[in-house]
Formats: C-alpha cells, sequence, structure tokens
C-alpha cells in the first residue's frame, strides 16, 4: 500500500485492483470522501503530498523499470514528468517546505545523491557534494538543512547537509 497524509489531513493513496498490476490514484478527504486523482492507472510508487495539500509527488517504473518523479495537481488533472533522468533510478522523494521544490535520491552520477528540482519543471542539480553515498533525505522545517544517510566507503552515518554553507555534520558515530 502506498500512501501519505498531508497536515491538514488529506489522504492520497495508490488503490489495487486485486486482478490488475496498476493502481489507481484516489484523494481522500477529512470529509471521508473519495475522489480519483483522474490520472491513468500506473504503478505508483512513494507518494508525498505536497505541503500546499493540492499536488502529490510520485515514482513511476518507466519501460527499463527505472523509477521517474512525476507530479499530479489536484486542480488540474494529469501527469506532470520533472526533469529526471530515464537511466538513473530516483528515490526517496520529498518535497522542501515551501513546496517550491522536491529532493529525491538518484544514482544518476554513478552513486547514489541527493538532488533538487522545482516543482514548476526544470533541471535536477544535485545539492550532496561529499561522500559515496547520500541519500533517504529529510528536510527541516526551515529548508536550510537536510538530514541524510551518508556513506563513505563502507561506513555509514546520519549527516546533516547544510544547504546555505555545504557542510556536512556527521550526527551518528
Amino acid at each position: 500500500v502506498h500512501f501519505d497524509v498531508a497536515q491538514a489531513g488529506t489522504l492520497v493513496y495508490a488503490e489495487r485492483d486485486p486482478h490488475a498490476d496498476e493502481l489507481d490514484l484516489v484523494w481522500f478527504g477529512r470529509d471521508g470522501k473519495s475522489e480519483p486523482l483522474g490520472v491513468p492507472k500506473d504503478q505508483y510508487n512513494l507518494l508525498r503530498i505536497a505541503p500546499d495539500g493540492r499536488r502529490v509527488a510520485f515514482t513511476i517504473a518507466n519501460a527499463r523499470g527505472i523509477e521517474e518523479v512525476w507530479i499530479s495537481d489536484v486542480d488540474h488533472p494529469g501527469l506532470r514528468k520533472l526533469g529526471t533522468d530515464p537511466n538513473a533510478d530516483c528515490s526517496s522523494v520529498v518535497w522542501s517546505p515551501d513546496g517550491r521544490n522536491l529532493y529525491f535520491t538518484s544514482d544518476r552520477g554513478g552513486k547514489p545523491q541527493i538532488y533538487r528540482v522545482p516543482a514548476g519543471g526544470g533541471e535536477p542539480t544535485r545539492v550532496t557534494l561529499e561522500g559515496d553515498y547520500n541519500a533517504r533525505a529529510s528536510i527541516a522545517p526551515d529548508g536550510r538543512k537536510i538530514a541524510v544517510a551518508h556513506g563513505r566507503g563502507n561506513e555509514y552515518r546520519i549527516a546533516v547537509w547544510d544547504i546555505e554553507t555545504e557542510r556536512f555534520t556527521i550526527l551518528t558515530p
């Protein structure tokens, strides 16, 4: 089951037909009413509702099985693919607190790193600049720091990346 809950209490979930591999995207409001998002059935993963509660980001595997980042808007039904690389997996999608950007993990440079892409479209930029492995971003409420699973060689730690100073602070031994 894939789902996410907005701060206002709206739920989005991918509903599976027991006789099919594809899922329907459905909004479930605080009033108890459900409403299909009006997008085609597909294999939706990693659902994340935007802070405004009106958009949802997710990944869909392309024909080669590579996960790409997509957005759907409740007010403007349809799917919009963001500028992700069709040859590099994307995972761990999260919204910035202001809803203007999405952060995701991608191996587009050969090793998993955190990238940011404007929610309105554009090219992703690599955010993490140190380490062999940076994944599973969690954005601070002020949007200035990102906690990540950080690896160098065979050692993995939890680290915080300061977006403004571009410095890592390792939190765990």
